[in-house]
């Protein structure tokens, strides 16, 4: 979790109409997504510089409500963190300024 409580992030919504969203550097991720277009396989897989914490993957990330293992091995089909948040970041939505609520 952020040690702040306003932050940015990234939302990515499932194809059942579920989201999956993470914490991220936004002027980073930004640089990441342009860089990559959504081309995952040539990104690199260590999200520690554009995620603020990549093992942590939320469902609700304002009521800091984490996403179950089973949810994210039948959306992404892997439970590799670093692989999730590399997806997030380069299919979902770069969201300003959460307020989170702890």
């Amino acid at each position: 979790m952020p040690s702040h409580r306003d932050t940015d992030f990234v939302s990515y919504k499932s194809k059942g109409g579920g989201k999956f969203e993470i914490f991220t550097h936004r002027k980073v991720a930004g640089e990441f997504r342009k860089k990559y277009k959504g081309d995952v396989s040539n990104a690199p897989n260590d999200m520690a510089a554009i995620c603020l914490d990549p093992k942590m993957v939320y469902r609700n990330i304002k009521k800091l409500k984490r996403a179950s293992t089973e949810d994210i091995l039948e959306e992404f089909g892997t439970d590799d963190m670093d692989e999730v948040a590399k997806l997030i970041v380069l299919k979902g939505s770069l969201k300003v300024k959460v307020y989170v609520h702890s």
